[in-house]
């Protein structure tokens, strides 16, 4: 058994059973239990190819918002902000971290 696993990704161990958990930011858990696979690497690589699926969807999701404000509110505080986070490509955790600190600063004078 590997130690270290990739981003993410952690072993858990229960009752003699082996788990790996996906943690991905803004999402919730999910645990794969090695019962359910022939090998350790394909567990891991099923768990692998299930956080590149949830960090994708989350990305275009926050993507498709940005784009949809964008076209509601031009020429606004929150416009620039949305439009932004279109031009600029970054992680999850950082337009989460953005996302609180615009909310923070700006709430009231967004438009």
């Amino acid at each position: 058994m590997e130690n270290k696993l990739p981003k993410y990704l952690y072993y858990n161990h229960v009752n003699g059973n082996t788990y790996i958990v996906v943690k991905v930011p803004n999402t919730k858990a999910k645990t794969f239990n090695l019962r359910n696979y022939p090998s350790e690497a394909k567990m891991i690589a099923a768990a692998i190819d299930y956080r590149d699926q949830i960090s994708y969807d989350t990305r275009t999701h926050t993507v498709k918002k940005s784009k949809e404000v964008a076209r509601d509110n031009k020429y606004t505080v929150a416009y620039a902000y949305e439009r932004s986070k279109v031009l600029i490509k970054n992680s999850v955790n950082t337009i989460r971290k953005n996302d609180l600190k615009f909310n923070k600063y700006f709430k009231g004078i967004q438009n």
